[in-house]
């Protein structure tokens, strides 16, 4: 959308986040273009209450997309699902030298966490702190 010339501002929520507005009120504050589109990631952790209060907030400007882990906030303009193929594609980009030892564990990890990459990535980085033995369950 910058191609276009839509300023863009984007705003993570995670858990301890997605209790205050200040993140979205910080971006509108900060994008007084009429045009901005909004880039919410985690709508998902916005109550009825804060989702209504960011619809607000936003209201004025050129738009809002949104990425969330259950439909229905918003029209759905993509829907995406993970799998074990693009786990090990990413494990493969990220640490092709160790490919050959890690192939085994991504599975399982994948498994364990029921397809949730960002957790996969965690336990992988654990794995590699030494938290995390490759046996473990």
């Amino acid at each position: 959308m910058i191609e276009r010339g839509y300023p863009v501002a984007k705003v993570f929520l995670n858990a301890e986040s997605a209790q205050s507005l200040h993140l979205i009120r910080s971006a509108v504050a900060n994008n007084p273009s009429p045009a901005t589109i909004f880039c919410i990631d985690g709508a998902e952790q916005l109550g009825r209450w804060r989702w209504w209060q960011t619809l607000q907030c936003v209201r004025p400007f050129g738009g809002m997309i949104i990425t969330g882990h259950r439909e229905g906030r918003l029209p759905t303009l993509l829907t995406t699902q993970s799998s074990i193929d693009l786990l090990s594609t990413l494990v493969s980009e990220l640490v092709p030298e160790d490919l050959f030892k890690l192939e085994p564990i991504v599975a399982r990890i994948f498994e364990r966490n029921r397809g949730n990459i960002r957790t996969c990535f965690q336990d992988l980085y654990d794995l590699y702190a030494g938290r995390m033995q490759p046996n473990s369950n």
